[in-house]
C-alpha cells in the first residue's frame, strides 16, 4: 500500500466541479454563491483512525468537525475518502444525509445534505462515522489527511490492537519527515497522532507506521 507522493493540490478535480455547476440543485446547495470564496471554513478537525484486528482487515474512522459557514444558503457539503481496500461498507453522520455522490479518479465524494440551509457565520458541529475494510493488511501503512477548505486546527490520532502494537510512525509534509512517538492507551492499546495548529489548505499531511 503505498501514499502517492503528490504536493498540494485540490482534492476535487475541475471535471467534478463542473459537473457541480452543471446542476443547479447541487450548485445552489453546495456553492451558492459561486467561487467568491470558500463555502465554509473548519474551526476543528479531530480524527481517529482504530484498527480493529490485528489483520487490518477492520477500520473505523470516526471524525469530529466544527465548522462556520462563509456563504448564505448553503444546503450540502462534501466528504471525501480514498484508499486501498474497500474504503466504505459502512457511513453514518449527524450532519445530514448522503443524497449523491461522485467518482473522482481514485477518490470518491459523497454530497451530504444538511438538515437545513445554512446562513453566513452560522456554525455547525457533527460527526461522521465511516467503516472499511482490507485497507491496512501489510507491515507498513498510511493515512493521509488533506483538508479542501481554509482550517484552524487539525488532530488526527491511530489507535492500533492490543495484541499487535505500533512499532514507529512519521509524519510526512511540504518534504519534511518527522518521528513519532509511539503511546500507550489506558485500554491497553498503543496509538500515536499529530496536532496541527496551523495546517494548510489542500496540503497532504500523511502519517506512517510500521507495526
Amino acid at each position: 500500500m503505498f501514499a502517492p507522493d503528490t504536493p498540494a493540490s485540490p482534492i476535487v478535480s475541475p471535471r467534478v466541479y463542473a459537473l457541480i455547476l452543471a446542476s443547479p440543485r447541487l450548485k445552489s446547495m453546495l456553492l451558492p454563491e459561486g467561487f467568491v470564496c470558500s463555502p465554509y471554513r473548519v474551526l476543528d478537525y479531530e480524527a481517529t483512525l482504530t484498527l480493529e484486528d490485528r489483520k487490518g482487515s477492520v477500520a473505523l474512522f470516526r471524525r469530529r468537525q466544527r465548522i462556520q459557514f462563509q456563504q448564505d444558503g448553503v444546503g450540502a457539503i462534501l466528504d471525501h475518502f480514498w484508499g486501498d481496500g474497500i474504503p466504505m461498507t459502512g457511513y453514518a453522520t449527524t450532519a445530514g444525509r448522503v443524497i449523491d455522490s461522485f467518482k473522482d479518479g481514485w477518490r470518491r465524494h459523497l454530497v451530504i445534505q444538511l438538515k437545513r440551509p445554512m446562513q453566513r457565520g452560522q456554525i455547525l458541529e457533527f460527526t461522521i462515522e465511516r467503516r472499511a475494510m482490507e485497507m491496512f493488511t501489510q507491515p507498513e501503512g498510511w493515512e493521509e489527511t488533506t483538508i479542501d477548505h481554509p482550517i484552524r486546527d487539525l488532530s488526527r490520532t491511530i489507535r492500533f490492537p492490543k495484541d499487535r502494537p505500533c512499532q514507529g510512525a512519521q509524519l510526512e509534509y511540504r518534504g519534511q519527515v518527522l518521528p513519532l512517538h509511539v503511546l500507550a492507551a489506558g485500554d491497553g492499546r498503543t496509538e500515536i497522532g499529530v496536532r496541527m495548529p496551523k495546517a494548510r489548505t489542500d496540503m497532504p499531511y500523511v502519517i506512517r507506521w510500521h507495526w
